[in-house]
């Protein structure tokens, strides 16, 4: 076994050295016929256009099928890309399948994914692995409307099988299914028990519709993984039970999290247990939070969340326990209404600056669910504190990163960008002083520490290679001495 495992990583250094970037329609006038063309490591980079097609990744093993498929919103941060660039399933299965063996170097950016019909997964079907003990179904998609779609089970988006797929800026909307609507999680307790989990960071979902269970989310899942949702929004989802969310079994940790106007309830629980932190749950219907009436008990921890009806707005039905603790409330989160943003945060929100004061161990993202810095001084009083809810009101974009002390910023530049592997940083020290560059990714967490070193006064320059990171949007960060700077780095 130690043998094959070797020679399948082999397989993959091998063929990431000769990544490839393979254009559609200008090398091959499908989708699917460039990812069968593709190893390990290429990006297929897809012009505008609508896409008619109907996408397997068939990952086999020997071939994990671990790449980049992308629209140009990959190489330019041109959202108007995500929009012009469609696969459309048309009507007649999922509209994307990805089978086993694929892992968060599996990227899928910047399309619109629409009008898929499958018993599972209209929008996008995730499978298990046909061999037990292999990792499967974890890939990384970002940058996406999965929308109008519908199925059995999971509208969107289903997944099944033994990992955690991530979702980074996605939108989940119109989508229909008997059980999740919008996005249906899972597993199986039977026969070597395959569990699967979501990882959900900036995602809206909304406008979703389940006949039974989930019309937002359903999220069946062992106590194998564990369900993190950071700065989403559960809006307006209909379900028969838990509109907008279901959970049944498992664990789930719900921070900065708006659950608001789903019909079946904002969350219903099942056997689970749900930590949530600095979220909003207010204006659902017939109630805000309830634990299902079975032999299964619940266990619900809430702290520093706005809570419509308080603890007398979560109907255990005597099936669990509720761990009310501090910073809660029970007042009008005050939403803007916009109708881009109807659920920021309008000026006067009791939601602003209230949520928890020491953020140390929730491992908060950069930025809010529209890209504004995660911590800020909403209400003015000097003292910035995380809000509850998605949105960080009067926050400045993330990517603006003022130095914390001094009178000069720190002017820094990277090149080539975007890059296959390496880039340069080049900045300039007025003096002699301690550097320290770190490089992290969309969910906020270091993924490299390139230099932490003493330089000399003047012009630097810092050769970076990025290695086996997967293709992507990163952010880099330069402290020289009391000086900070920041920027981008697109890989391809």
């Amino acid at each position: 076994m130690k043998k094959l495992l070797f020679f399948l990583g082999s397989l993959a250094f091998t063929a990431a050295l000769q990544a490839q970037i393979i254009h559609v329609p200008a090398d091959f006038p499908t989708i699917q016929q460039a990812i069968d063309t593709a190893n390990a490591g290429d990006t297929v980079l897809v012009s505008p256009g609508t896409y008619v097609e109907n996408i397997d990744f068939k990952g086999n093993f020997l071939n994990f099928k671990n790449i980049t498929v992308a629209s140009l919103f990959l190489t330019t941060l041109d959202t108007s890309y995500i929009s012009a660039t469609i696969i459309d399933g048309n009507q007649s299965g999922s509209v994307i399948t990805l089978g086993g063996f694929v892992d968060s170097s599996m990227v899928i950016s910047g399309f619109t994914i629409t009008n898929g019909n499958s018993s599972k997964g209209g929008g996008i079907c995730i499978g298990k692995p046909t061999i037990v003990g292999l990792m499967a179904g974890a890939p990384s998609l970002q940058n996406l409307k999965i929308i109008n779609n519908s199925a059995g089970s999971g509208g969107g988006v289903y997944v099944f099988g033994s990992g955690r797929p991530s979702f980074y800026n996605v939108t989940v909307s119109g989508n229909t299914a008997e059980t999740g609507g919008g996005l249906c999680c899972d597993s199986d307790n039977h026969a070597g028990g395959y569990s699967s989990a979501f990882k959900l960071m900036n995602v809206t979902i909304t406008d979703n519709v389940a006949s039974q269970q989930g019309g937002g989310i359903h999220l069946f899942s062992l106590s194998t993984w564990i369900n993190e949702l950071q700065n989403v929004q559960i809006i307006n989802n209909t379900g028969a039970n838990g509109g907008g969310i279901y959970l049944y079994s498992g664990t789930s940790v719900l921070t900065n999290v708006t659950i608001s106007d789903n019909s079946g309830s904002g969350i219903q629980m099942w056997g689970s247990e749900v930590l949530l932190t600095n979220s909003i749950v207010w204006n659902d219907e017939p109630n805000e939070i309830l634990f299902e009436n079975n032999s299964w008990n619940s266990i619900l921890t809430v702290i520093n969340s706005d809570i419509q009806g308080g603890q007398n707005g979560i109907f255990t039905n005597n099936n669990g326990s509720v761990n009310w603790l501090e910073g809660n409330i029970n007042v009008d989160p005050l939403f803007a209404g916009s109708s881009d943003h109807t659920y920021a945060l309008s000026d006067g929100s009791p939601c602003i600056d209230t949520g928890t004061p020491d953020t140390a161990g929730l491992n908060l993202p950069f930025g809010d669910i529209i890209g504004n810095k995660r911590i800020w001084d909403g209400n003015g009083d000097g003292i910035a504190i995380v809000d509850m809810g998605a949105y960080e009101f009067g926050a400045i974009p993330a990517e603006i990163d003022k130095p914390a002390v001094g009178s000069w910023q720190l002017a820094v530049g990277s090149y080539p960008n975007p890059i296959i592997e390496s880039t340069t940083f080049r900045y300039t020290l007025k003096e002699s002083m301690q550097v320290n560059i770190q490089v992290f990714d969309g969910f906020g967490q270091m993924v490299a520490e390139p230099l932490n070193a003493y330089q000399s006064k003047g012009e630097q320059q810092f050769e970076w290679n990025s290695g086996n990171l997967p293709a992507g949007i990163y952010y880099y960060r330069i402290q020289a001495g009391k000086q900070v700077g920041s920027g981008k780095i697109i890989k391809l």
